[in-house]
């Protein structure tokens, strides 16, 4: 199942860096789950991974980009309500060494 987009995700030319909040997606799994009052098994199930899986993304280890299609289906979200830019690093400017 595809990624909806409802709004463009940044183009500007100073944002380099877009950051998935891993924290904030599981946050938003946990409280789905508890409002569907459903154990973590059974999310498990529904998203295909095993229960360890699913409470391991709660303790910092990353999901992989199929894991998080599933889950912002499932949430019915879209991946920009999860994503910060981060300004882009300076770069030095070029110098022409030519003499």
């Amino acid at each position: 199942m595809p990624v909806r987009t409802k709004r463009p995700l940044p183009q500007e030319p100073g944002i380099t860096r877009l950051r998935v909040d891993h924290e904030a997606i599981y946050s938003a799994l946990d409280r789905e789950r508890r409002r569907r009052n459903m154990k973590f098994y059974e999310v498990a199930a529904i998203l295909g991974v095993s229960r360890p899986t699913l409470t391991g993304w709660g303790h910092g280890v990353s999901f992989s980009p199929t894991c998080l299609a599933r889950i912002l289906a499932w949430l019915d979200r879209d991946l920009s309500d999860f994503v910060t830019t981060e300004p882009a690093d300076p770069r030095p400017i070029a110098q022409d060494t030519a003499a």
